[in-house]
């Protein structure tokens, strides 16, 4: 094998490198899907009630990374509160920052132990 003149990744990189693509393309399509249901939102929301008051962008860590994504504020007229649609379509309390399901893992982990170091570690290694 000593013949060879290029440098071959191992296998333990190679699945690293196509483990991080894949995060990558998943982020990316959680992205796409979040922005394609908050404008469905926006054709299909009662007009009457809900103003789009004005479009931010928000940030999740989420399994796959962090996700940074647009979503709509919207004014209640009925309530008078300022509101996210999307985040009650998702039952996501979008301030949290944290997805429900990373959330989930980090819980499973540190009651796994050993340490609460330990399990940082392996949430971040996802």
């Amino acid at each position: 094998m000593s013949h060879f003149t290029t440098i071959m990744p191992t296998m333990k990189e190679l699945e690293q490198w196509i483990f991080r693509k894949m995060q990558e393309e998943f982020a990316s399509a959680m992205k796409k899907v979040l922005e394609m249901l908050d404008q469905q939102i926006l054709e299909q929301r009662d007009r009457e009630r809900y103003r789009v008051k004005e479009e931010r962008e928000a940030s999740v860590n989420t399994v796959f990374g962090n996700i940074r994504f647009k979503r709509r504020l919207y004014h209640d007229r009925q309530s008078g509160k300022y509101v996210y649609l999307l985040d009650r379509m998702l039952q996501f309390e979008g301030r949290g920052k944290v997805s429900p399901y990373l959330e989930e893992t980090a819980i499973v982990f540190a009651s796994q132990g050993p340490s609460y170091r330990d399990s940082a570690k392996r949430l971040e290694q996802l």
